[in-house]
């Protein structure tokens, strides 16, 4: 990718997926024999051009509130916004907004302004093949 100015980076697609644990989506408590959810991956990738940012955040069962329509609607909101301006606005939301949310932005906002050769980007097809649910937008 071309050496390219933050004030160019333009948010103009989101993706959003929701993965299973690792190993399986429920696990057997052996004292209890109850069934317990085990932690979800949530991957965000913000697009801009051909630079691409990637967060990765996973979450408890027991503490995440996830629901996947309700993070994209609120996440649409970077859309059309540079990278500054999605910062900007993140600042502006971390009063409303959950701290996972915050934490999965801020990852990938920091992501697409790395121009980095090392860092985190997953592989589409394991996404895809793996996924619980997804959310893009055109």
């Amino acid at each position: 990718m071309d050496e390219m100015h933050t004030s160019e980076l333009i948010i103009n697609r989101i993706e959003l997926y929701q993965l299973a644990s690792m190993s399986r989506l429920s696990a057997m408590d052996a004292n209890t024999h109850h069934t317990t959810a085990l932690p979800i991956m949530i991957i965000l990738k913000l697009v801009s051009g051909e630079a691409q940012g990637w967060g990765k955040i996973t979450l408890l069962p027991a503490e995440s509130h996830f629901d996947l329509q309700r993070w994209a609607r609120q996440l649409e909101r970077l859309k059309g916004k540079s990278a500054v301006g999605a910062l900007m606005l993140l600042a502006q939301m971390k009063a409303s907004w959950c701290e996972e949310k915050i934490q999965l932005t801020e990852l990938a906002l920091a992501n697409l302004l790395q121009h980095s050769s090392c860092r985190y980007c997953p592989q589409q097809s394991m996404l895809i093949t793996r996924c619980q649910a997804y959310y893009g937008t055109l």
